[in-house]
């Protein structure tokens, strides 16, 4: 390494140094040292992309200028210096450096609250499940504890509290109380706001989110509904129990914990299907529908992005799949018009680009997923419109 390269890395390392010396005090002045830090970082990573000695000294650093970009009202800006994170991540872990692993799933963590407060919720769900469902794999290896793991479900609980089932926001919150409890350690102290928000909002009624299975229930006794689609969510009702994972009604956290990664994508578009059926005529129930839908098969289009060791068990993707996944998104983003919600619309549409991208890599494979997909628009152009 060349002299004026060390000098830089040094002038780096000071920059940090002072940012850290600097917290507690003003959230603006540590950001300051940290942007300044990293724009030296990044200026040197253009030219040695695959520096992994200077890539562990700006991981910290871009994930503490996201903490601290939330704080002073900046979720955009977190969500910005994230993304370069899962990035560096993902380098460092394909070069066997297991110690990211954990920084990974925190990094999904924290952009899910940083998504959440930019009232992003279709990205917000979908992080938090990469975060958690990341964090207990991990567990299981002994890469994070048993705090790591209630750190994110305090997050998780949060967020499904404002833009997910309910139920599951409820178990969330009640596991990470109860790991923090049993640990007895004041550093989780500050995590506790994050579980009591949640708590309120579902114990007062002010979260859009329902549960799956009443969602169901209520589409089965909706008279409105055509009588073809009511048997349909009699069917996906009994279905979605019968694919649960065993044991997991009463403490299933986020949406690919209920049924497992291997069955999501099928649950998922079971539900899209039976949602773009039922709406308009039921549409909270249906929006509800569609919106799992989405964190369904999210969830299992996610993990087919981890490779090597932090590769989770197989999604049993198709065309089908993302066809499906593509209406669910494409009838949130309408109910969103309708509501007038131009965040969560642009946050649904966004995910369309990833779906016409995703529907080149996972195109139908056989004749009857190429039908099924078919199928699958019918009803969206039939019955109502974007």
């Amino acid at each position: 390494m060349a002299n004026g390269d060390h000098s830089a890395i040094r002038r780096i390392e000071i920059l940090i140094e002072q940012s850290q010396a600097a917290a507690g005090s003003d959230p603006g002045r540590v950001g300051a040292f940290l942007e300044r830090a990293l724009e030296q970082a990044d200026e040197l990573l253009l030219d040695r992309p695959g520096d992994l000695d200077l890539l562990r000294l700006a991981l910290p650093a871009r994930y503490q200028l996201a903490s601290t970009s939330n704080a002073v009202g900046a979720p955009d800006k977190a969500v910005m210096a994230l993304d370069t994170a899962e990035q560096e991540c993902v380098t460092l872990i394909d070069a066997g450096d297991e110690r990211a692993a954990p920084v990974l799933a925190d990094v999904y963590g924290r952009r899910a609250y940083s998504r959440l407060l930019l009232g992003c919720g279709a990205g917000a769900v979908v992080d938090s499940d990469r975060a958690v469902s990341l964090c207990r794999r991990l567990r299981q290896q002994g890469l994070t504890s048993d705090g790591d793991v209630g750190r994110l479900l305090a997050f998780n609980a949060r967020i499904l509290a404002e833009f997910g089932d309910v139920g599951l926001a409820t178990n969330s919150a009640d596991e990470s109380s109860d790991l923090f409890l049993e640990l007895g350690e004041l550093q989780y102290v500050g995590y506790a706001p994050l579980i009591s928000e949640a708590d309120d909002i579902v114990r007062t009624g002010r979260s859009e989110g329902e549960k799956l299975y009443a969602s169901l229930d209520a589409i089965r006794r909706d008279r409105t509904v055509p009588r073809s689609t009511r048997r349909h969510a009699d069917q996906a009702l009994e279905l979605a129990r019968f694919n649960q994972e065993p044991g997991l009604e009463q403490s299933a956290t986020c949406p690919s914990e209920r049924h497992g990664l291997s069955r999501s994508a099928g649950i998922g578009t079971l539900l899209s299907r039976l949602a773009v059926a039922a709406y308009p005529d039921a549409p909270n129930p249906s929006v509800f529908l569609a919106r799992e839908a989405h964190y369904l098969i999210a969830a299992a289009w996610s993990t087919t992005r981890l490779t090597g060791s932090l590769a989770g068990p197989d999604a049993h993707l198709d065309g089908g799949h993302i066809s499906a996944w593509g209406n669910a998104v494409a009838l949130c983003v309408d109910a969103c018009v309708k509501a007038d919600n131009v965040t969560l619309r642009d946050d649904y549409a966004g995910w369309l680009d990833t779906i016409e991208s995703a529907r080149a890599e996972f195109p139908a494979k056989e004749a009857k997923d190429a039908k099924d997909a078919k199928d699958a628009d019918k009803p969206r152009s039939r019955r109502w419109s974007r």
